[in-house]
């Protein structure tokens, strides 16, 4: 086992010393409700398909996925270095630019910038994850 992962076994030990399994996993659940939330009102939308495709996955009481299945969203939130298109299946490309329909061999694509609504709706979190502590766990 890691050394990394026996610290967070650790620490998820002493954590459910100290706190009670149910405040911790409704801590967990509010955060994760958050972060889903945050991520979806972040991502661009052209079609809605991205945003859409945003879900928010129990695992079980103290795991939370939040995530796009989309093969996409990963260069939406990254974005792309520029890079050449070649057709798979065809001898060209066919597209359509300015209403003309177009066809090429390849195309030099220039890469996209990155839109990183997942690392901006965390970086809301962190900016939040006191107060949401707070509203579970009670007190100040």
């Amino acid at each position: 086992m890691p050394v990394e992962f026996n610290v967070v076994v650790r620490m998820k030990k002493r954590l459910e010393e100290v706190i009670s399994r149910e405040k911790l996993s409704k801590f967990l659940e509010e955060s994760a409700k958050f972060v889903f939330a945050e991520a979806r009102e972040r991502a661009p939308v052209r079609s809605g398909k991205l945003r859409e495709s945003i879900s928010l996955v129990k695992v079980n009481d103290l795991h939370y996925v939040v995530g796009s299945p989309l093969e996409y969203a990963v260069y939406v939130e990254r974005g792309t270095r520029p890079h050449i298109i070649r057709p798979k299946r065809a001898r060209a490309l066919r597209f359509v630019v300015g209403g003309e329909t177009v066809f090429a061999r390849l195309v030099r694509h220039p890469g996209t910038k990155p839109h990183p609504f997942f690392a901006h709706a965390l970086q809301k979190y962190r900016a939040q994850w006191r107060k949401i502590w707070k509203s579970v766990m009670g007190g100040g």
